[in-house]
């Protein structure tokens, strides 16, 4: 419930870029779970900004297994990383994102625990004997309960009044988060119900 000023003027420390929100409207000072239903491009470049990107890449490599670009530099001599705004906020990243590291990474605001993401998780032989065993990770994830509990919460409000409005399920709970990239390059929808997430 934290209020952030979703305007058109945001200037971030140290760079020279204004975040803009898809259709170019702007609703003042909102709520960052409001924001969140809303899509709005600035609030979440700006919470970005108070976490840091740094923060941000550190949790999702570390925690949640995502293959993110730290520093390349390339054989022109340019140098790319998502260790920036624009790539963590917004979805720009140099490499992408796959559907599975999405939806693996959404998992975990069902209890806070990311378990990985896995094709199998075991493989027995025609005795009965165990060949491959798949066993998910116990010790990664958010360590803050109410981190969890208020993500959580900020996607429920997304499905049932906001961008993925319509994604319900009758008798079920839903969460989840639209995007979008620019001239609808790339569209998502990532969420989860109390048994599964996906991408």
């Amino acid at each position: 419930y934290t209020q952030v000023n979703d305007s058109p003027d945001i200037k971030l420390t140290g760079t020279s870029w204004y975040p803009k929100n898809s259709g170019g409207g702007n609703y003042g000072v909102v709520t960052i779970r409001e924001a969140l239903q809303r899509s709005l491009n600035t609030v979440s470049v700006q919470v970005l900004n108070a976490l840091t990107p740094q923060a941000s890449y550190d949790f999702l490599t570390s925690q949640l297994d995502i293959k993110l670009v730290g520093n390349r530099t390339n054989e022109d001599g340019t140098v790319q990383s998502d260790i920036a705004l624009a790539p963590l906020a917004l979805g720009a990243l140099t490499d992408g994102v796959t559907v599975r590291e999405m939806a693996g990474a959404y998992s975990t605001f069902d209890d806070g625990v990311f378990g990985g993401t896995r094709t199998y998780t075991k493989v027995l032989d025609n005795e009965g004997n165990t060949v491959l065993e798949n066993t998910p990770y116990t010790d990664k994830g958010f360590t803050n309960v109410h981190t969890v509990y208020d993500m959580l919460d900020c996607l429920q409000n997304v499905t049932a009044h906001g961008t993925a409005y319509g994604i319900q399920i009758d008798g079920v709970e839903t969460a989840g988060k639209t995007g979008t990239t620019s001239s609808n390059t790339d569209i998502w929808f990532c969420g989860l119900t109390p048994e599964y997430s996906a991408a």
